[in-house]
């Protein structure tokens, strides 16, 4: 892989993503969680905009309702690829 992954949001999917990734390539991902204060499974790297500038491609993983939020924060984006995405509602 010749990206940096940088993956917004370390909580439950996003977390499961990183070691996902981390395993098959150890230096080429970085976390970023602001909820979160420490964690000496996943690095994190503590400023945004470091974050920003360190990755090639952003994976957005957190709450739908925080995904404007997070977005408003990135100031010129390289490149912005939308994906489409689905939700699926599971009821028990």
């Amino acid at each position: 892989m010749k990206y940096t992954i940088g993956i917004a949001g370390c909580g439950n999917m996003g977390g499961a993503i990183y070691f996902s990734l981390k395993e098959r390539y150890p230096t080429q991902v970085l976390g970023y969680d602001p909820y979160i204060i420490s964690n000496q499974k996943i690095e994190l790297i503590s400023s945004w905009d470091e974050f920003v500038s360190k990755s090639d491609l952003i994976l957005v993983c957190v709450k739908p309702g925080k995904v404007i939020e997070l977005l408003r924060q990135i100031k010129v984006p390289k490149k912005l690829y939308p994906l489409p995405l689905e939700f699926i509602s599971i009821q028990f």
